[in-house]
């Protein structure tokens, strides 16, 4: 149940364990349609956070409803023990392009998380800020999520790059492995 937690987590942003000083960054969020972003999608890259530990086969097949509602269905495997785990989210953007994920569960409850993306690139990636306020501090992360399973750009300093036109640094960012994935 507790791999059930984390992919939970994957999807819904990946909140970073470092906690920082101030509010949220701002960042202009750019123009995302759901429908455009059916099919699935692997997370490719994240920065360090307790969530992603341990975890390869990151892959989110996203199913696109009707007015900018979608499910997205998550899988992982635990690196250690090779478990599975799999959860359902749905996701909904607002009219100023933020994404809402929902998910409940037994062991989980209901979960809610808000992430922007700042970079989109349809049929190729798409580049995601999830970050949370904790009164005068907050805490961030920033997914990189590709078409596939193995692209060719360097996405982690495309991503620098545009982290650091908004002023925002992050921590270094994890790789996921997508060799034999099923």
């Amino acid at each position: 149940m507790l791999s059930v937690t984390i992919i939970f987590c994957l999807f819904a942003g990946s909140f970073a364990v470092f906690i920082e000083p101030g509010p949220c960054p701002h960042i202009n969020t750019v123009e995302t349609d759901l429908s455009r972003l059916a099919g699935r999608w692997y997370q490719y890259a994240s920065t360090e956070n307790g969530y992603v530990s341990g975890l390869k086969c990151v892959m989110h097949d996203l199913f696109p409803l009707e007015n900018n509602v979608a499910i997205a269905i998550s899988t992982a495997e635990l690196e250690k023990t090779g478990d599975h785990s799999i959860i359902e989210s749905n996701i909904t953007i607002s009219e100023d392009y933020v994404i809402r994920t929902f998910t409940s569960g037994r062991i989980i409850g209901f979960r809610s998380f808000t992430f922007q993306n700042f970079e989109v690139v349809y049929g190729s990636h798409f580049v995601a800020l999830g970050c949370e306020n904790f009164g005068s501090n907050h805490v961030k992360a920033v997914t990189i999520f590709t078409y596939d399973k193995f692209p060719s750009e360097n996405l982690i300093e495309e991503a620098r790059q545009l982290l650091a036109d908004y002023g925002i640094s992050v921590s270094d960012f994890k790789k996921f492995d997508h060799e034999n994935c099923n």
